[in-house]
């Protein structure tokens, strides 16, 4: 039997300029840093991670099984949970942790910043984002604005699922889930639109605008794509079927009552996904029409929505 690594092996610190250059997008909707202590991201197996601390069990869970489900065909983070040793080699490496965390409310999220574009199911813009939204849309995930993504070469990697797989059980209505919402964590306020071929979607320019509208803004470059990535998307979802949902729902530590619970509430999503992307698509491609602030990007590659040049708040 092989010797167990030791903790300095399991866990150890990032490189100082890796944590300055990643730093700036550890950051919450409100732009707060969320590794205020310096000592949340660490490396573990060859990857970087951010350590996430729950106090609700379910939601490591709930990250947990979005990861199990998605990771083949759209650019979710990697998550990974934690053994109990794994856990108490975190806190002797100095990991800063709540007093009330333990093993079942701690997990594991790959930092969006250590991937590689290869390394993504998705490698272009429009499938990346046809495929979140749709996978958002299936599970009743309402906050996908641009604090829970990062964009590696222009290609978006998602996370933070604690609203989807009936973590907000009222959302399973979609009249409930598009109502009108009062800040970027509704649906309501999702939105596409349609960057230059050589504009750079980036992390920091996208939450930048995404704040001063208060929408969660997503942007793709070829409207015809995107739209054939949607459909290929709900294909996806629709080959699949309850035995795989419920496996993933087990693997992710549910126990059997709320795995089959979640299970039977993604079978009646995937039925009307249908009627969803359909609503979906109602909302997203709505004109934006709160205060202007130009340049919405760079300004040699000027932004278009819905394939037509944006000129002003009105899009005329």
């Amino acid at each position: 039997m092989s010797p167990t690594p030791s903790n300095k092996e399991r866990f150890s610190w990032p490189q100082a300029e890796l944590s300055s250059a990643w730093s700036p997008d550890l950051a919450d909707w409100w732009g707060r840093r969320v590794d205020r202590s310096g000592k949340r991201v660490v490396r573990f197996n060859g990857k970087h991670w951010f350590v996430k601390f729950k106090p609700d069990p379910e939601e490591q869970k709930r990250d947990y099984l979005a990861y199990l489900l998605g990771r083949s065909w759209v650019n979710v983070a990697e998550v990974r949970a934690l053994s109990e040793s794994e856990f108490e080699d975190l806190r002797h490496v100095g990991i800063v942790a709540p007093k009330w965390a333990s093993k079942a409310n701690t997990l594991l999220v790959r930092l969006g910043q250590d991937y590689t574009v290869d390394q993504l199911p998705n490698a272009g813009i429009d499938a990346a984002v046809a495929s979140e939204l749709v996978f958002s849309l299936w599970i009743r995930r309402r906050d996908t604005h641009a604090a829970n993504r990062v964009y590696i070469n222009s290609v978006p990697v998602f996370f933070d699922h604690h609203t989807g797989f009936l973590g907000e059980p009222q959302l399973m209505n979609l009249d409930v889930f598009f109502k009108p919402g009062p800040d970027a964590g509704h649906a309501s306020r999702w939105r596409v639109e349609i960057a230059g071929p050589e504009a750079t979607v980036s992390t920091e320019e996208v939450r930048r605008i995404g704040r001063a509208r208060d929408m969660a803004l997503h942007f793709a470059r070829d409207l015809e794509l995107f739209n054939k990535s949607i459909q290929d998307a709900a294909e996806r979802v629709q080959s699949q079927g309850r035995d795989e949902w419920l496996r993933a729902a087990r693997a992710a530590g549910l126990s059997e009552t709320r795995a089959q619970e979640i299970t039977t509430f993604l079978e009646k999503n995937c039925a009307e996904l249908g009627v969803a992307i359909e609503k979906m698509r109602a909302v997203i491609f709505q004109p934006w029409r709160d205060t202007y602030s130009a340049p919405l990007f760079l300004p040699e590659s000027p932004f278009v929505w819905a394939g037509l040049p944006r000129t002003g708040p009105d899009c005329e």
